[in-house]
Formats: structure tokens, C-alpha cells, sequence
């Protein structure tokens, strides 16, 4: 069995993939911010009062000036106030827009260096400024606008692999500044090569070689720089191999870092083949840092070497950012349902919050997918709980409707088509804890949601709630299934190595 702990070993040791690089220039120290609160009519030094409980739009305006424009690369732009304040700036006339639409941003990165001419330059921005005080306040905002030179390039995410099978291989990562990147892909004797033009993305979905296990590595470039991570090892599991399949189920990360570092490791350590991942991975998604600080950042090396499924919570706030750095085994890579089967098991991803209800598109997807399988286990993954003893999730309301929409449609609409063809287990999150339901429909339901984010016992009413429970554990964890021949095992493991509960399953009767 391939050694994952030395490829381990060999990342840490391996050379800074950063490279060396100086502190970027802020093009805007000593410039003098200047404020207009009547359109850009007029502008002052003084920073405008702000009347209590009103809200107005301030255009600030700062001049600099550039010796040397082609010094620079890429610029980063940042203000001092909140990320989520509406905000427009402009440099030299240019828009400056984001990456990626719909993200918040306490850094602008990846502006084009153009923009700025020899000499003098203004930075024009328009910001919504609200008082939500009692009193007057004054607005001011400190300006930085950092001049980026291609030795500042660096991979800032990833790289995190994606979906695969014997045809093909993804992985995708982001540089901090636009750059080409290339994939080098290596096996046996044979070696592919593929590249991703000038950005801050970039996604790669390659055909392969059925040949197991592969080697990989990226190198990204800029004006005659470039930066490579290390060659990575990469076993990817096969049918046509006699090795058992090891597949690995978690979610709920968010929110704390040291905790998810903690299971991440324990992780790598359990050498799973493929990795599930049932959503809440940072607390808002559509924080574009957050992805960095608080979920690839303390994990990476977990999913530099082992393909990563996913499937969004609500925490992911369907940001954009989610579907571009995570490739599901749909056309495109980013679609939220999707279904693969790997050997003898179907695993299937949908969107919880989306409606499944028997006359949509979703629902006949799902039930032509169960329907044409021929599968020895079929798994569901879901970011929410059909059956959970929290009652905020599993609770009902005078009518017996569960309080949760998403638990009224899991447990409505998609338990009931995986019982009729007879799935093997419902798997979710949500719920900070670890709970094991076996309702009579007999589809287990597991509720794995103790990856790193703040854990909760059960409600005050849990015979109520969920009278289908039988193993339940407020512990960080994860769900690690075995799957060999006619059998599955699912062992759930803490990150100190204690078995919390153990289940097994048969493969499903021949249809």
C-alpha cells in the first residue's frame, strides 16, 4: 500500500513553494486621503461628519505617483473599514472589479498593473458610509493599494484534488497574483502536461492513464518567474486492484481552526482513498479569506494527496468561491447533485437546501440514478439530517411538520425513493455531534458533523425528537468506511484514535 506518511514528510521538507519574495510596495504610503460627500464636487482633508442613523455615500480620492509602472505585476487593494461595507473604486478611470462576484473581499487581489500610468495616478473610490449611532461620527478610511512584483508570486490555496476516475484527474488551486499554471502528471513511464492560462484559478481536469498510482506536481509563472510545490504522490484507488476501498465521511469544520487541524491530521494518518466532505467547511463562504485561514490552510496537506468530494451546507452560503475550488464528477465540475460510482459503491451529492419534492427535476434525477444502479452499497450524502436528536433540526410543529425545511425535505422526499431502491446509508451534517439512526425504512441515517466546528449535545427531548437513535457521541470525528467485497464497515473514529461506534452492512440484494 502506497506510504502517504512519506509523501508527508517530504512536503515539509521540501522547499518553500513561495520562493523568496520582498514586502510588496504600498503605492499609497504618505498620500493624503481626500473626502467628498457632495458627489465629488468638492473634496476636503477633513474626514466628513456623518449624521446619527443615516447613511450616505463618501467618494474618497487619493493621488500618487509611479516612477516605474512596469516595475509591477499585480496590485492589491484594501481599505480600513468592515469588508462587507458597498464599495466601488476606480484607478486612473479603470473599474476595478472583484474576482469573483458575489465574494466579500478584505483584500482586492489580482488588479491589472496597467492600470497605472507614469507619474501620477488617482485612486476614486465610492463607499457606503452608515451611522447607525446616536450621535454624529466622523469618517475616515485608510487607503492601501500594493504593487505586486512577479517575485511575490505564490500558490495561496490548494492544490486540492477533485473528482476522478480511471479516465481522468482534477485538481485545482489559486496563485495570489495572475499567473500561467502548469500540471505535470507522471506515472510508470509515461508523463502528461496541461496548462491553465493567466489568473488567480485555476482548474485542471486531465485525462490519465488508468495506471494507479501517479505522481503531480504545478508551477506557476509570471514575467519569467516561477514557482513549483513539490511532486506529490498520489494512490488513487482502482477496482482492478484487490485493495479494500477506504472511503472517508466529515463535515462541519468551521469556525475553529485548531480543533479541524486536529482532525485533518488524524485523517491523513487513518490513509482514507477518497474523502466526502458534507458541508459547513468555514463559517460564511462568501468570505474569500476564510477559505484560506479556516479550511484548505490547516488541511492542505490532506487534500493535496486525496481526492476530495463535496457537498455545500448552508454555511457555505452557495458562494461562488465554492464551486470553483472544489471539483464535483458532474460536466462542468461544479455542479451541487452529482453521483459516481467508484467499484461496486454509488455515491451520490445533492444540494439539501434545493427542493427534491416528486415533481421537480431534482427528484427524477435522483430516482433514475437509484433506479439504473446496480451497485453493492449506494451512499446519499447530504448536508442535513433526515433523523437528528437536536431539536432545532429533528423537532416537529403542531402539524407534525419538522421545524427545519431541509429535514421536512429529506426525510419527505429523499429517505423514503433511497429506501424503495433500497440505498444503504443516509449520510449528513449539520448537527455537531455524531449520531447513528436506523429508522424503519431501513436506510441507516449518520449524522457526522464533528470535523472542528463548535460541538452540542443532544436537546431536551430526544426520545421525541429522533426515536430512531441508537449510538450517539459528542466528540470531534470522523466516518471511515471499508468496503470489500459483499462488506462495509464503518468505523467512527475520534482524532485520538477511539472507535465510537462501529457498523457493518451487507451489499444490497441484486435488482
Amino acid at each position: 500500500m502506497f506510504n502517504r506518511l512519506k509523501s508527508c514528510l517530504l512536503i515539509l521538507t521540501a522547499v518553500c513553494m513561495a520562493g523568496c519574495a520582498g514586502e510588496p510596495v504600498d503605492l499609497l504610503t504618505g498620500a493624503i486621503v481626500q473626502y467628498s460627500v457632495d458627489g465629488g464636487e468638492t473634496f476636503s482633508v477633513a474626514p466628513p461628519m456623518i449624521a446619527a442613523q443615516s447613511q450616505v455615500e463618501v467618494i474618497v480620492k487619493a493621488e500618487f505617483d509611479v516612477a516605474t509602472p512596469a516595475d509591477f505585476a499585480s496590485l492589491d487593494l484594501s481599505h480600513s473599514r468592515t469588508p462587507w461595507d458597498e464599495f466601488d473604486f476606480a484607478l486612473n478611470g479603470n473599474e476595478i472589479g472583484r474576482p469573483i462576484e458575489g465574494m466579500v473581499y478584505r483584500r482586492t487581489p489580482g488588479i491589472d498593473a496597467a492600470f497605472l500610468a507614469e507619474g501620477a495616478n488617482a485612486l476614486v473610490g465610492t463607499i457606503g458610509a452608515l451611522n447607525e449611532h446616536d450621535d454624529a461620527r466622523a469618517f475616515e478610511v485608510a487607503l492601501s493599494l500594493k504593487a505586486m512584483r512577479a517575485e511575490d508570486l505564490a500558490f495561496q490555496t490548494g492544490p486540492v484534488l477533485g473528482a476522478y476516475n480511471d479516465g481522468y484527474f482534477t485538481v485545482t488551486c489559486r496563485t495570489n497574483i495572475p499567473a500561467d499554471v502548469t500540471l505535470r502528471m507522471a506515472g510508470g513511464a509515461w508523463e502528461t502536461v496541461s496548462s491553465s492560462p493567466r489568473g488567480l484559478l485555476h482548474r485542471f481536469s486531465v485525462p490519465r492513464p488508468a495506471d494507479r498510482p501517479l505522481r503531480y506536481r504545478l508551477e506557476a509563472s509570471r514575467d519569467g518567474v516561477t514557482r513549483k510545490t513539490p511532486w506529490y504522490d498520489v494512490d488513487l484507488w482502482t477496482p482492478a486492484g484487490d485493495r479494500p476501498l477506504r472511503l472517508m465521511v466529515m463535515g462541519d469544520s468551521r469556525t475553529l481552526i485548531e480543533p479541524w487541524r486536529q482532525v485533518a491530521a488524524s485523517a491523513i494518518e487513518a490513509s482514507p482513498d477518497i474523502i466526502v466532505f458534507v458541508g459547513d467547511m468555514v463559517a460564511d463562504g462568501r468570505n474569500d479569506w476564510e477559505w484560506d485561514e479556516q479550511f484548505i490552510g490547516p488541511s492542505a496537506d490532506l487534500f493535496r494527496t486525496i481526492p476530495m468530494y463535496p457537498v455545500i451546507g448552508n454555511h457555505e452560503n452557495d458562494a461562488p468561491l465554492y464551486y470553483e475550488l472544489f471539483h464535483s464528477p458532474t460536466p462542468d465540475g461544479r455542479g451541487p447533485n452529482w453521483r459516481q460510482m467508484i467499484g461496486d459503491v454509488l455515491l451520490i451529492g445533492i444540494h439539501g437546501e434545493q427542493s427534491f419534492a416528486a415533481d421537480t427535476d431534482n427528484y427524477k434525477w435522483l430516482e433514475k440514478t437509484l433506479a439504473e444502479s446496480d451497485a453493492k452499497f449506494i451512499f446519499c450524502f447530504n448536508h442535513f439530517p433526515a433523523w437528528s436528536s437536536y431539536h432545532r433540526t429533528s423537532g416537529v410543529d403542531e402539524l407534525g411538520r419538522p421545524y427545519e425545511e431541509t429535514t421536512y425535505r429529506a426525510r419527505t422526499f429523499v429517505l423514503p425513493l433511497l429506501a424503495k431502491y433500497g440505498a444503504t446509508a443516509f449520510i449528513a451534517g449539520h448537527d455537531h455531534f455524531y449520531e447513528r439512526s436506523e429508522p424503519p425504512s431501513g436506510v441507516t441515517c449518520v449524522v457526522t458533523g464533528g470535523a472542528g466546528a463548535p460541538l452540542y449535545g443532544k436537546s431536551d427531548t430526544p426520545e421525541t425528537d429522533n426515536p430512531h437513535s441508537v449510538a450517539f457521541a459528542q466528540e470531534l470525528h470522523y466516518c471511515l468506511l471499508e468496503i470489500s467485497g459483499d462488506t462495509c464497515t464503518m468505523q467512527v473514529v475520534t482524532p485520538e484514535g477511539e472507535t465510537i461506534d462501529t457498523r457493518t452492512w451487507q451489499a444490497r440484494e441484486p435488482r
